[in-house]
C-alpha cells in the first residue's frame, strides 16, 4: 500500500511540475512571468512586446464592449495576429485592460457561434455525456511570422476571461504543448488577469491561442494583453530591445 501511494504522489508531482515551469523535452510552460522573461532573454533573441497600444498599426481594430472592433488580420512588429477562426477577425478595446495598458485583443466573434438547431444538437448530446468535436467553441488567435525564415522561441501574455470557468492552452504549429489532450485541459483563467507563457528551445512558426472549456450552451469569451514574444534574430533588430525600427506594420482592414 505504501509503495502504491508512492507511486501515486510521484506521478501526481510529475504532473504538476509539467505545468507549473519543468520541461517537456524542449517546451518549458510557465505560469510566472518574471520566470518566463528570465528563460527568454537567456536564449539571446529579439523579444517582441506587444500591448496593441499602437494607434496607427491597431487603429483598424478599436471599438468598445457595446460596439467591437473587427480587422480582418493586424501585422505589428512582424507578426501576423488573426482570429482562429476562419472568416472572423481581430479587435481590441480599452474595457478592463491589464496592469498599466490600455486595450486587450480578442477574436471577433468569439469562436465557433452557434444558431439555435445546432446548439439544440449539441445540447442533446452533451446531455448524454459527449461534447461533439464540432460543439465546442474554441475561442482564440493565431499568431504567426510577418516574413518567411523567421522563427519563434517562446510566446507569453495575461489572459481575462469574466466567467472563473475559461480554460486556455498554446498549440505550437499545430501541436497542443499539454500531451495527449483528448480530455482538454487547459490553464484556468480566474476572474482577474492570468499569465501563461511557453519557451519551446527548438523553435516553431505558428501559435494558436486556445480556449478549452467554452461549448455551445457554456461559451466562454477570452482576451489577451501585454505579450512578450521571442523572434529569430534580424538584420534590424537588436536583440531584447523594442528597436523603432521595428515598430512599423499595417492593419488589413475588413
Amino acid at each position: 500500500m505504501n509503495r502504491h501511494l508512492s507511486l501515486v504522489r510521484y506521478l501526481t508531482a510529475a504532473i504538476l511540475l509539467s505545468w507549473f515551469g519543468s520541461a517537456q523535452g524542449s517546451v518549458t510552460i510557465y505560469t510566472d512571468e518574471t520566470a518566463y522573461l528570465q528563460a527568454l532573454k537567456s536564449l539571446e533573441i529579439f523579444i517582441v512586446s506587444e500591448g496593441f497600444e499602437d494607434e496607427f498599426i491597431w487603429k483598424s481594430s478599436r471599438g468598445t464592449p457595446i460596439s467591437p472592433g473587427r480587422a480582418q488580420s493586424v501585422t505589428s512588429q512582424h507578426l501576423v495576429w488573426t482570429s482562429n477562426q476562419k472568416n472572423h477577425g481581430v479587435g481590441t478595446d480599452h474595457y478592463f485592460a491589464q496592469g498599466g495598458s490600455s486595450y486587450r485583443f480578442y477574436s471577433n466573434p468569439h469562436g465557433r457561434q452557434f444558431d439555435r438547431n445546432m446548439q439544440r444538437g449539441c445540447d442533446q448530446h452533451s446531455d448524454h455525456g459527449r461534447v461533439p468535436d464540432p460543439c465546442w467553441q474554441n475561442d482564440g488567435w493565431r499568431i504567426v511570422p510577418a516574413q518567411q525564415g523567421m522563427t519563434l522561441y517562446g510566446i507569453g501574455g495575461w489572459f481575462y476571461s469574466a466567467s472563473g470557468r475559461a480554460k486556455i492552452t498554446y498549440l505550437l504549429d499545430g501541436k497542443d504543448i499539454i500531451p495527449n489532450n483528448s480530455g482538454r485541459d487547459g490553464h484556468r483563467i480566474h476572474t482577474d488577469w492570468t499569465f501563461l507563457g511557453v519557451i519551446d528551445t527548438a523553435g516553431f512558426h505558428k501559435v494558436e491561442i486556445r480556449e478549452m472549456a467554452g461549448k455551445a450552451s457554456e461559451p466562454q469569451y477570452v482576451y489577451g494583453d501585454s505579450f512578450s514574444i521571442g523572434l529569430s534574430h534580424q538584420e534590424e533588430t537588436t536583440p531584447g530591445s523594442t528597436d523603432s525600427k521595428l515598430r512599423t506594420g499595417q492593419s488589413v482592414r475588413e
